[in-house]
């Protein structure tokens, strides 16, 4: 019975190391490709295209900006819409910000200016890595922010 248990173990193992080598090859075609995401991003000078969803009851929002360390760098007024809004990178005082990785977070107040609570938008980032951390497929973006693949909500072409 032991040695049945440590066959079925080594089969299971054999299996579970198969299945990560097809999502590796699967996977590994999303590399130049730009994944839709809520991670921080790399901003290069060039202005970042931000998706932000509007939560249930928003009477008005706001786009947040954080730097890596969790800053607030940036904060504007948007309107109650989920078109998607360009954020060039210059604060409200006109001062552009540092080259780095940024993220965005929409806060929103209902009625009566109740706060909701606040949400992470997305963004797009190009895919320059792909990596199996365990049994877990994880997306690398240029800037090296690191995601777990199932976390990509949309795929496009690189540009």
């Amino acid at each position: 019975m032991v040695e049945q248990q440590v066959l079925s173990n080594d089969l299971l193992t054999a299996l579970a190391t198969q299945l990560s080598s097809g999502n590796m090859g699967q996977l590994a075609g999303w590399i130049g490709m730009e994944g839709r995401t809520s991670a921080a991003v790399p901003f290069d000078n060039t202005p970042i295209t931000v998706l932000p969803t509007p939560p249930v009851g928003a009477q008005a929002m706001e786009l947040v900006v954080y730097d890596s360390q969790g800053r607030e760098v940036d904060r504007g007024a948007l309107s109650v819409s989920s078109d998607p809004v360009l954020w060039a990178g210059v604060q409200q005082n006109g001062q552009a910000v540092t080259p780095g990785l940024y993220r965005f977070e929409i806060e929103a107040t209902g009625v009566n200016g109740i706060a909701l609570p606040s949400s992470r938008a997305d963004t797009y980032a190009r895919i320059v890595e792909v990596q199996n951390i365990g049994n877990e497929a994880q997306v690398i973006f240029e800037g090296g922010t690191a995601v777990a693949a199932h976390e990509i909500t949309a795929l496009r072409a690189g540009s």
